[in-house]
């Protein structure tokens, strides 16, 4: 049997109790990932997902803490990396996504999506980064969208925390180059939230070249190829999105 590519490599996914992140980390895992799992509110997806997934041979590790609370994140990261010596993979996933109409938008609502989407990646990144540096290299894929690049006028914090996703990324690739790479992946429709209508759906589907929505395991495979073929790869934004981006959104 042929030993699994990423076998033994360390990967953080944070918000990976559900939904996509959840996929991220299944398939992670299935390729003998040592995967850890970062929720917040999600503990008892994130217990779920532990049990179905973790043996002897092969542990599930799970770890709870408050994006929007730095001070908190990098206590708990700083426990963690002195646990496990070496962080090789980092998936910034989480995020929260909800409407904000314009002329509606409260402070509060700007600083709960910015802190958590985009603020919390840029100091995670800061003390992962530095952490692989020191131990001879990483790999970081951070979770964009195919907003970033075609505001949603109803979602406009939304959408300017996923553009500042990517410049980060570009960014971090120029900072921590070359022992760390780092890049993005930006999905466009593969797991539309609870309660989307067809007509909507059916919407996002004709804006697509392929003519179809994806499935989160388009992004999860995507960043796997990102763990297990990337050594020549940093900067880069691979849009997920059946040629949303290409057509214009």
């Amino acid at each position: 049997m042929a030993e699994k590519p990423l076998k033994g490599k360390r990967i953080l996914v944070t918000g990976g109790a559900k939904r996509v992140g959840a996929v991220i980390v299944r398939t992670l895992f299935e390729r003998g990932a040592e995967v850890i799992v970062h929720y917040h509110h999600s503990e008892a997806e994130a217990k779920e997902l532990q049990k179905s997934l973790s043996r002897r041979s092969h542990p599930l590790r799970v770890v709870s803490f408050d994006l929007a609370d730095i001070p908190e994140m990098r206590a708990k990261i700083g426990k963690l990396l002195e646990e496990i010596d070496h962080l090789d993979g980092l998936v910034c996933n989480a995020a929260v996504f909800f409407a904000t109409p314009f002329f509606q938008v409260t402070e509060e609502q700007w600083d709960c999506i910015l802190n958590v989407n985009l603020k919390s990646t840029f100091f995670l990144c800061q003390q992962v980064g530095k952490h692989m540096m020191e131990k001879g290299g990483g790999k970081i894929v951070l979770i964009s969208d195919v907003s970033a690049g075609h505001p949603w006028p109803a979602y406009l914090p939304y959408t300017i925390s996923k553009a500042g996703i990517n410049h980060l990324a570009r960014g971090l690739a120029k900072i921590l180059a070359p022992k760390v790479t780092v890049n993005v992946v930006a999905p466009g429709t593969v797991l539309p939230a609870e309660g989307t209508p067809k007509t909507d759906l059916e919407v996002y589907r004709k804006k697509t070249l392929l003519k179809t929505l994806g499935s989160p395991k388009d992004v999860a495979e995507s960043v796997c190829f990102l763990f297990e073929h990337s050594d020549f790869i940093t900067g880069a934004i691979i849009p997920v999105d059946g040629g949303y981006d290409v057509q214009g959104g």
